[in-house]
């Protein structure tokens, strides 16, 4: 048994979803929401908004570091090329997991990742900064 006031992280529920804010360039929090990661997709929900949805195919590339994931998204997406950044207390295992989706996807998915420290292909091929 749990405690009575605690509250079940998203990620109990939806394994797939996480609680994030969006941070600007210098890290400040702007709007919270939750990032979730679909077979095809990569979709922030934020209350009172339409669904922001980047293609996993269109990512260039992505990464996690101390609590923050980032992702640069390509030309292609529906909002264009940008840099989103995210505040979150699970940012590696939100990385692991859009790895392993990215990677589903084969290799003419064209998406770079980015980790802590290094670029890799879907294939995991590595090449440090």
């Amino acid at each position: 048994m749990g405690c009575v006031a605690s509250k079940l992280d998203i990620n109990d529920v939806h394994p797939n979803m996480f609680a994030v804010n969006n941070v600007d360039d210098m890290g400040s929090k702007l709007n919270p929401g939750q990032l979730e990661i679909t077979d095809t997709d990569l979709v922030l929900h934020q209350k009172g908004k339409q669904p922001i949805k980047w293609p996993l195919k269109y990512l260039k590339r992505y990464g996690f570091e101390a609590g923050f994931f980032s992702f640069e998204a390509g030309r292609k997406n529906p909002t264009g090329p940008g840099v989103y950044a995210f505040k979150c207390r699970r940012a590696e295992n939100l990385f692991n997991l859009l790895q392993v989706r990215v990677r589903n996807q084969g290799p003419n998915s064209g998406s770079i990742t980015d980790g802590s420290v290094s670029l890799a292909s879907p294939h995991g091929d590595r090449v440090i900064l």
